[in-house]
């Protein structure tokens, strides 16, 4: 039996989740007891933990917190995978490995098209199909004169049904392909985030009607801005947005680093992996009609493994059938000539959009067969990926 094989994951029961706070204590020290007090009492209480033991003393961890994420013509649970955390005297068991393998086959018993998460470096997930999604845009701001016909108010939590509305109104606008739904309960949670790092939520109003939020968060005496959704012309959002730096420092002059605006170079942060094959394929639409089969290989899932047939008419969703055990069998022969399948990874880079075709055979200097490539080019890769939560 190998080592990894010995290796017991748990999924912890909801009221023993209070037990992981120190063990996040110890792993990720940054963080201070207020945010502690809020990821506990507003994402832990309703989240999954799976962790591994020795003599009930706990040693290491894996939190899986949902969101309803739109993507593509999917909308439904997705987890974000946070606090990947093993003690130091610990390291180099295979835990993480463990805690991911469990984790990933969980979510594919729940139908989950894929998972996310905002890692400490890229080289860790890597190797368990991880690939990147998603790049932020980076900037700084400068606190500017006061406007007088643009108002920069903290929102209270009852201002949350109007700026759920708001947001969900512009990103659908912006036609943005994934991104987590802004009902109510995600805003009153995203500001006692916020708070929790001394910050909040700023409604930004044009002659008293809502054109504007962003997040706020301070350190000593930094402040950072972070995703602001902006319902103005690109050329007006800078201006915007030095106004809603004036509004936190209260003078002109104020440098202050933001998160989703900017002309810095753009930042990789949200790396993602395929769950479920069948419904990550129903997550696209068809660019023109396309029929034809994929070889997949998954590390992690065999379900995912295998042929796959792909149809749909042009402007609908991909169909998606993994060929049965007895097709399989009679096309032995066939697969042996064919050559080494996709990894899911592949797919993930290309449809998610991050890298086009030639793009990713440059990268990983693998190159896609022939009929898989013609079909991946009659698939709409997704738009426009916002995805900046932090926990």
């Amino acid at each position: 039996m190998g080592q990894e094989e010995q290796i017991r994951v748990r999924r912890l029961k909801r009221d023993e989740h209070g037990r992981t706070r120190a063990l996040w204590e110890e792993i990720f020290s940054e963080d201070s007891p207020a945010f502690l007090d809020y990821y506990y009492t507003q994402m832990a209480d309703h989240n999954e933990i799976y962790a591994i033991e020795d003599c009930r003393r706990l040693q290491a961890m894996l939190q899986l917190n949902p969101y309803q994420i739109q993507a593509g013509t999917y909308l439904g649970k997705m987890n974000y995978i946070v606090a990947v955390a093993t003690k130091e005297g610990c390291r180099g068991r295979g835990y993480m490995t463990a805690l991911l393998k469990e984790a990933c086959r969980a979510m594919y018993r729940e139908g989950m098209p894929f998972t996310f998460l905002m890692p400490a470096a890229e080289a860790i997930y890597y190797p368990h199909g991880f690939r990147f999604i998603y790049r932020q845009k980076q900037g700084t701001v400068v606190s500017g004169q006061k406007a007088p016909y643009l108002e920069c108010i903290p929102a209270e939590e009852s201002d949350c049904v109007e700026a759920a509305a708001f947001a969900e109104r512009l990103l659908k606008n912006e036609k943005a392909s994934v991104y987590a739904k802004r009902d109510v309960f995600y805003y009153k949670r995203i500001r006692r985030e916020q708070i929790s790092e001394n910050g909040g939520l700023l409604m930004l109003r044009e002659n008293g009607v809502l054109k504007g939020l962003v997040y706020f968060a301070s350190e000593g005496e930094e402040w950072e801005l972070r995703e602001p959704l902006l319902e103005t012309a690109e050329g007006n959002q800078k201006e915007w947005l030095s106004q809603a730096a004036y509004q936190l420092c209260k003078k002109e002059g104020c440098r202050m680093h933001c998160e989703g605006f900017g002309t810095e170079p753009e930042k990789p942060v949200i790396m993602a992996r395929v769950v479920c094959l069948e419904a990550f394929f129903g997550c696209f639409m068809a660019k023109e009609d396309l029929e034809g089969d994929i070889r997949v290989s998954d590390a992690i899932l065999p379900e995912n493994e295998g042929r796959w047939h792909l149809s749909a008419k042009k402007g609908q969703p991909i169909s998606a059938s993994r060929e049965t055990l007895i097709r399989a069998a009679a096309l032995e022969g066939e697969e042996k000539r064919e050559k080494k399948p996709i990894p899911v990874s592949v797919l993930m880079s290309v449809l998610s959009g991050y890298l086009s075709i030639e793009e990713l055979e440059r990268a990983e200097e693998n190159r896609i067969p022939a009929e898989a490539k013609s079909l991946l080019q009659k698939i709409k890769p997704w738009n426009k990926i916002v995805l900046n939560e932090i926990v």
